[in-house]
């Protein structure tokens, strides 16, 4: 022991010099790493410091020394289980679940970590284990949402009826009506939901947990219909503002996972039928006594885009009816202004979407291009998300405006502007800006690709598309008329390409690894016969794929891949957690292919892949939406890349793997060409074109 070092080190502590403290404790343990002393000083220095891998280092060693310290135990497992926190939240699940774990060894009785790793054991449908500690929690002390959960652990294990009589013998608070109108409804005792919704501080929080209900009975295909009957009086649903959520989520839910190929002809059927009744059900006379507050039709059918039919007929049903509800909801609203104000023509850049995101990526440059055309631009953000990008795109815009959340004040705050000309980058991501088209903000209205399907409602007129995407013939698929631009339509912002990483720093396994980087919901079941044959033609292969979060879809997600592959194969899918955007990319660069998916093709994801420099098998698809990677590639010159059918795509990406040539070919065309076909200022020129020739009509 070096005395004086411990009494600096100590001073330093009591003065308040965390670090040089840790600095001197650090130093006292390289030459004692048993004095404990300066693990205690290290340990409430790091703790001051808010140092969590110093504070983890010195009390795990004073655990080592002293297992029998309660005060010991109880700080490490404290400090684990904020580990675990943190893991969570950047969704290494599998870190958080062990962090968890660590910190119920040192310290059994930790209750916090108990409830933590219960609940995550829960997400991860490991039922008996996470009802074990929900239990063990409840008999030390009780608490309503701890039986909530063993309430739901119980339902998932079989045992309804048990489940349904603790429901019956809790009082549950306010705060967890969601989450009990979704146990009650799994185990049918709706009674309970009923008896706790008349408490609802609230007619949204009412409605708010049986719309909550109605979701998670779309996602696990059982019936809601109970549900509805004993909270509302259903032949008045909507007399009341939201009710009319509830009419919506019952005919046209869609789920996010599908089983297998013939899920989506179920799917459609059923959502057909629920769209004839809705039509029927909801007439302009059964609207009109309703409350009118367009809020209560906000909707739109994204999910129907990802089954990779053409959905012209549907949507144009739904938009019809869409544009009467809006109507007729929206008859205390002002109208636009039958006559304009005189002055330059006014256009308006309409979204909910103007942060960082995809949507502002690909046409936040939109901005620069129509300023420069003689006209009053006007960009409009419909709350509340709101970012560092929405001030950026702020700063760009002749007139920005900040709009709130509120859907019916949006119209109304929109249509004051008097615009001639409302442009929507997207329709179909944010349901309140889908309702304010078919309600209407400008006496014109076109929309673009952002979320590429027609939008099938009445209101909009023109839909401006990539041109060398489409399909021939293309506009049969649309009920608006299209308008094509060049190139991949729009002038887009590479990001940064981040340093490359090693797999062993990613935890990405060595070997052949191919990936496909698309949201769960986009991979339709038609690709997993393509997964099935690689896996199978080469045993060193793994594919990954994103799906690891704690989430039934995911997790349906997963079975549904391991059963298409068989066992075996099984063994060589990797699930990744959700990324933030350089992690996704160091992960693109880390592959060795990305295979395309057919349906729903890469688009920001390919341009990410392209911009890695990762090469790319693709097939092109029957629509748009299909076609984005394989008409990158074609305009980069990529030769070799494409498929003529989901069968070569699978024998393509085979030959792709580990072909030294393909890769430098594909990467010489990127190097030479990515910057010209994403910043092409013939993009901007034939925006302002299409937008001048309507102007002078």
């Amino acid at each position: 022991m070096n005395p004086v070092l411990l009494n600096r080190a100590h001073a330093a502590f009591v003065g308040g010099q965390y670090a040089a403290a840790l600095r001197d404790a650090d130093a006292l343990l390289a030459a004692d790493p048993r004095d404990i002393q300066a693990l205690s000083i290290k340990a409430n220095a790091a703790m001051r410091l808010d140092d969590a891998d110093a504070l983890l280092d010195a009390l795990q060693r004073l655990h080592a020394l002293r297992p029998d310290d309660a005060a010991i135990r109880r700080n490490l497992a404290t400090t684990l289980n904020r580990r675990g926190n943190r893991a969570l939240e950047l969704f290494r699940y599998a870190d958080a679940e062990a962090h968890w774990r660590s910190a119920l060894r040192s310290h059994p009785q930790h209750r916090e970590a108990r409830f933590n790793l219960a609940g995550l054991l829960r997400r991860s449908q490991r039922w008996a284990e996470a009802r074990g500690l929900y239990e063990s929690l409840q008999a030390e002390q009780h608490e309503p949402e701890v039986a909530l959960r063993i309430a739901e652990c119980l339902c998932a294990e079989g045992f309804r009826d048990e489940a349904a009589t603790l429901l019956r013998s809790q009082d549950f608070p306010l705060s967890t009506l969601n989450a009990l109108a979704e146990v009650a409804n799994r185990c049918g005792a709706v009674d309970v939901v009923a008896a706790h919704l008349q408490r609802a501080d609230t007619h949204e929080a009412r409605v708010d947990a049986v719309v909550a209900a109605q979701l998670d009975a779309v996602a696990r295909r059982s019936n809601s219909d109970a549900l509805i009957d004993a909270c509302f009086d259903a032949p008045n649903l909507g007399a009341r503002s939201p009710e009319l959520q509830v009419a919506l989520n019952r005919a046209l839910a869609l789920p996010h996972t599908l089983s297998d190929i013939g899920d989506v002809d179920r799917v459609r059927e059923t959502y057909t039928h629920g769209l004839d009744g809705l039509i029927d059900e909801f007439d302009e006379a059964r609207l009109r006594r309703c409350e009118p507050r367009i809020a209560q039709v906000a909707w739109s059918n994204f999910l129907l885009a990802y089954q990779n039919r053409d959905d012209l007929e549907l949507q144009s049903r739904f938009g019809d009816w869409l544009h009467r509800a809006t109507t007729v909801l929206g008859r205390e609203l002002a109208p636009q202004p039958e006559t304009r104000r005189p002055g330059r023509p006014r256009v308006g850049l309409v979204s909910a979407n103007w942060h960082l995101c995809t949507v502002g990526s690909y046409f936040g440059r939109w901005i620069e291009a129509l300023a420069r055309l003689d006209i009053d631009l006007h960009v409009v953000h419909l709350g509340p998300r709101e970012d560092a990008g929405t001030d950026d795109f702020a700063a760009r815009a002749p007139h920005f405006h900040r709009f709130g959340p509120d859907v019916d004040r949006f119209i109304a705050q929109t249509r004051a502007l008097d615009l001639d000309l409302a442009i929507f980058p997207e329709l179909g991501m944010i349901q309140r800006l889908f309702a304010a088209a078919a309600a209407g903000v400008a006496r014109a209205q076109w929309m673009a690709w952002g979320h590429p399907v027609t939008s099938g409602l009445p209101t909009v007129s023109h839909y401006l598309s990539c041109g060398e995407m489409e399909p021939v013939g293309a506009q049969r698929f649309y009920r608006e008329q299209l308008r094509l631009l060049p190139g991949i339509g729009t002038r887009y912002t590479l990001p940064v390409r981040p340093d490359a990483r090693s797999r062993d720093e990613l935890g990405l396994p060595s070997g052949p690894l191919a990936i496909v980087p698309q949201s769960i919901f986009k991979v339709l079941p038609h690709n997993d016969a393509i997964y099935a044959r690689l896996l199978n033609a080469r045993g060193d292969l793994r594919i990954a794929f994103f799906g690891a979060d704690p989430t039934e879809d995911a997790a349906r997600f997963r079975q549904r891949l391991r059963v298409a592959v068989g066992a075996r194969a099984a063994e060589r899918l990797l699930f990744l957690p959700e990324l933030s955007r350089g992690g996704f990319m160091e992960t693109l660069g880390a592959c060795d292919l990305m295979i395309d998916t057919l349906g729903w093709s890469g688009g920001n994801s390919a341009l990410d892949a392209l911009r890695m420099g990762l090469p790319i098998v693709t097939c092109a698809g029957e629509f748009m939406r299909g076609r984005q990677c394989a008409t990158m590639l074609r305009l980069l010159g990529v030769e070799g890349a494409q498929a003529d059918t989901a069968d070569g795509l699978a024998e393509l990406a085979l030959q792709r793997l580990g072909d030294d040539g393909f890769r430098q070919h594909f990467r010489d065309r990127v190097d030479h060409g990515l910057q010209d076909l994403v910043d092409d200022p013939a993009c901007d020129r034939a925006l302002m074109t299409h937008i001048e020739n309507a102007l002078a009509h």
